[in-house]
């Protein structure tokens, strides 16, 4: 490799001492004998950084020319058992996730001369505490796309089962390639929990009496067992420290050495945010983040999907009190992967079957919002949905699609999860009826609106990822709401749909062999020409 003379600029062998145009003498360059190897079919070609685990190189397919990353971890640690497994954790919690906010890894291996090697896609851009430290508090409407997106990947990691552990502006970088400006991507799994088989001998990979994450964005959970389990809620702590520093320009705690940190950061209350950004006093976004700082994980807000909810209705009230000019982001429904309970039609309470009051939603969306959320509040005092608008700051007062989504998400995991035979499954998908039945009194068009299609989309991922006999439940309990007019039956599985008497002949033709489907093919009118002519079933 080639160098340049410090005095005369004299090209020179990197590994040189002396300058043979100007006689200069200087410390010849440290080699790096992994550039110009070849790893499987890569070739790596620079260095981009080191950590105290590993060095990250820039790769080249050797026949595509493509750009990859590749991380090696260092020589010293290959005979360490416990970074050996870290490193291995973050190739199967990565390889596992398929989101577009978190980093993607095609392969993962040892090397004879290399070591142990991870290649991921090759990301251009800036991580955010680089960005924080240049520019300093982020504008409103950067930090909400930003955020938004760093509650996509976690809440996708998190559906996994996989607990990051180690959110921190460091691991999360903004892509200014072309085609992807703007885009975050979550980084470094290493140190993740694997809440299934990715863990092999099922516990923790840390060493006793040590903690694992990094002080100044580590949750009490992290540093003293007594304050709970690590959980994503432990994440959601970690992220709220990350959303105080974007919009205070520091961080809630800043202690000289990780024990004064790791003190801090179990008994002493951050500043209030409004200390550094004073427009903020009294809004919803300072309550969210402080919120997510609560050292009781009970205290916090739940999930990822709740904290994504909470910062869309945050950025609205900015946006209408003109502190923003545009700070809409779109909240999803969330998803969550079913456990498979067979249960059978006897298990299902009847009480809990009973049909949705056709009139219950008719006037105002909002009103009936709140309607359903006193409802809740009122019958089921101790479920999750109940949880959630106590921790929701002002739910009475958010706008209904905000408060449908961000309750869909709860409603949607009980019914996954709870036993079928379980009462609170059938108070679930009764408050799930309600919530779907004001969705579809919301807006009556002849094409559904842009909150209905999210909350449709909802449903279709509850019958996707549910067991056949869940989906057979609750099929069986939104039966009323089949007849409305812009009601998704395409997101029911097909068997599960009647046919409608004025159903099509294809609808009909799908139907499973019954006496009835029979003969309501065998009797479809049929127009030829303008005319409709009857089939008689043949006698």
């Amino acid at each position: 490799m080639r160098a340049a003379c410090p005095q005369c600029a004299n090209p020179v062998v990197s590994t040189a001492s002396r300058c043979g145009k100007c006689g200069a003498t200087f410390k010849p360059a440290k080699v790096d004998r992994n550039l110009d190897r070849v790893v499987g079919n890569l070739r790596l070609v620079e260095k981009l950084g080191s950590g105290g685990m590993g060095s990250v190189y820039r790769a080249e397919h050797v026949a595509l020319g493509t750009p990859y990353a590749v991380k090696v971890l260092h020589a010293q640690f290959s005979d360490d058992d416990t970074v050996a497994e870290r490193f291995r954790r973050e190739a199967v919690a990565c390889s596992r996730l398929r989101h577009e906010n978190t980093v993607f890894v095609t392969d993962f291996g040892v090397h004879d001369e290399v070591g142990i090697y991870l290649v991921m896609e090759y990301l251009e851009g800036a991580a955010l505490h680089q960005i924080l430290r240049r520019d300093g508090p982020m504008p409103l409407d950067q930090f909400a796309r930003v955020a938004a997106q760093v509650c996509d990947a976690m809440d996708a990691a998190h559906r996994l089962g996989i607990v990051h552990r180690d959110l921190k502006p460091e691991n999360v970088m903004l892509l200014s390639d072309a085609g992807r400006e703007g885009r975050v991507k979550v980084l470094d799994f290493g140190i993740a929990h694997l809440a299934d088989g990715g863990d092999q001998e099922g516990g923790s990979i840390t060493r006793a009496g040590t903690v694992v994450g990094t002080p100044a964005y580590m949750s009490p959970e992290q540093i003293d067992k007594r304050y709970g389990a690590v959980a994503p809620v432990s994440d959601v702590y970690s992220l709220g420290v990350i959303f105080y520093e974007c919009l205070a320009g520091r961080r809630p705690f800043l202690g000289d050495t990780d024990m004064v940190l790791i003190t801090q950061q179990l008994t002493m209350a951050p500043e209030p945010l409004a200390a550094h950004r004073p427009e903020l006093a009294d809004s919803r976004l300072a309550e969210l983040v402080a919120a997510m700082l609560e050292k009781n994980p009970a205290r916090r807000p739940p999930t990822m999907a709740v904290v994504r909810a909470m910062l869309s209705e945050s950025m609205k009230e900015l946006e209408s009190l003109g502190l923003v000019d545009d700070a809409r982001i779109t909240v999803l429904p969330v998803s969550f992967d079913a456990t498979d309970v067979t249960f059978s039609r006897s298990d299902f309470p009847a009480e809990t079957a009973r049909a949705t009051n056709p009139d219950l939603l008719r006037s105002n969306p909002s009103l009936q919002i709140t309607g359903i959320v006193q409802r809740i509040r009122a019958e089921a005092p101790d479920s999750a949905a109940a949880a959630l608008l106590a921790a929701l700051p002002g739910a009475d007062a958010m706008r209904s699609e905000g408060i449908t989504l961000a309750l869909w998400g709860v409603l949607q995991d009980d019914l996954l999860s709870l036993a079928p035979a379980d009462p609170r499954f059938g108070q679930s998908l009764a408050h799930l009826a309600m919530l779907l039945d004001a969705a579809l009194a919301s807006h009556g068009g002849e094409r559904p609106s842009p909150s209905q299609e999210k909350v449709f989309r909802g449903l279709k991922n509850l019958f996707t990822l549910a067991s056949s006999d869940r989906q057979r439940a609750i099929a069986a309990y939104l039966a009323p709401l089949f007849t409305r007019p812009l009601f998704p039956l395409d997101a029911v599985p097909r068997s599960l749909v009647p046919a409608r008497p004025d159903g099509s002949l294809v609808d009909k033709l799908r139907q499973p062999v019954s006496v009835s489907a029979v003969k309501a093919l065998l009797t479809h009118e049929i127009s030829i020409f303008g005319r409709k002519k009857k089939t008689e079933p043949p006698a």
